[in-house]
């Protein structure tokens, strides 16, 4: 199954760091695991099975790299136990495509068939 999601975080923009030097997850990461978390919660578990996943990013224009948005999303698998374990991840599909008016990432786990 196929799951919308808003656009991740780029890993850039992830973090940010205190006057005392400490790291923190900004406002925005926050927000958008939140909704991740919501739409994939119901997404099939695959325990320690070796998956594929398949990636499209809708961006809104050609600037944005395709892979600086893949950790939060690759680490929201592993928080919700849709894996056990990134490690899982046996191959990993990346596409990025331009859509001005409704930028988002779609996603889709399946079990890998060797």
């Amino acid at each position: 199954m196929k799951y919308v999601l808003p656009l991740p975080v780029s890993i850039n923009a992830l973090y940010s760091q205190s006057r005392s030097g400490r790291r923190f997850k900004v406002d925005e990461a926050k927000a958008w695991e939140q909704e991740a978390w919501y739409k994939l919660r119901k997404c099939h578990k695959f325990g320690k099975a070796k998956v594929e996943v398949f990636i499209t990013y809708y961006f809104k224009d050609n600037r944005s790299d395709l892979g600086n948005r893949t950790k939060i999303l690759v680490d929201m698998l592993q928080k919700l136990r849709i894996v056990d374990n990134d490690n899982q991840i046996w191959a990993l599909h990346e596409y990025k495509e331009i859509d001005k008016l409704k930028p988002r990432c779609e996603i889709q786990v399946d079990k890998y068939e060797e």
